[in-house]
């Protein structure tokens, strides 16, 4: 199948489910670029996604000034000393994962002049291989947003449990958004204006729409697997 009939074949996924859930809200579809060549990318934004996402910094700055037309995120995980590259590359940083990286952001934005949009990456499945800030202490995160004079968080991100076992997945999910709607009531009209839950990729987004993620990364699923 070609690049584009798999986004028809992931969008039509969508919608089946949210028929089937009764769910009226808009998914969003982030297409995942890490490994994929810019003729990759350009189809993939060719065939109708709603944005792309990268992991690695040195890849976005090969493969992104030629894509100036799309909305371009950054999910991986982000070094304090790479943060001076991002703000000509992206919009939105999902993988915000602590608060000396979120006040370092901030200080970055104030010294350029620029807004940057920001999610909150949350490590619901309390694995240790992977990053994100403690769900318990979550609090603490959105406490120092507060404070930002510049950075302004709009969404939360997170990884679901990568297990054949589909009750963890979905028991993650369910807490990932109840998180979502827990931090929603913080909204400020200022730093904190939550409206984004990405979660799931090409071996959960099904679970993950049914349980209330609005944006969807997802990778394989749209490029077919890496060096096919």
């Amino acid at each position: 199948m070609s690049i584009r009939d798999n986004i028809l074949r992931v969008r039509e996924d969508v919608e089946r489910i949210k028929a089937q859930k009764g769910l009226s809200r808009s998914v969003a579809l982030c297409a995942a670029t890490k490994t994929r060549s810019l003729e990759e990318i350009k189809e993939v934004l060719a065939g109708g996604v709603d944005m792309v996402g990268e992991n690695r910094i040195q890849e976005a700055r090969e493969k992104y000034p030629h894509i100036p037309e799309a909305e371009r995120h950054f999910i991986g995980h982000l070094q304090k000393n790479k943060i001076k590259y991002i703000f000509g590359l992206f919009s939105c940083i999902q993988s915000v994962d602590s608060i000396d990286l979120l006040r370092a952001i901030d200080l970055a934005a104030v010294k350029r002049g620029r807004e940057m949009d920001l999610f909150f990456e949350i490590n619901v499945s309390g694995e240790e291989s992977k990053y994100g800030y403690d769900p318990d202490k979550a609090e603490e995160l959105f406490e120092a947003a507060h404070e930002c004079e510049i950075a302004r968080v709009t969404g939360l991100m997170v990884m679901l449990p990568l297990t054949e076992d589909k009750g963890l997945v979905r028991k993650k999910a369910a807490q990932a958004y109840r998180l979502y709607e827990r931090f929603r009531s913080w909204n400020d009209g200022k730093n904190i204006s939550i409206e984004w839950l990405s979660m799931g990729m090409s071996q959960d987004y099904p679970i993950a729409v049914e349980e209330g993620s609005n944006l969807i990364r997802v990778g394989t699923a749209l490029f077919g697997e890496r060096g096919a």
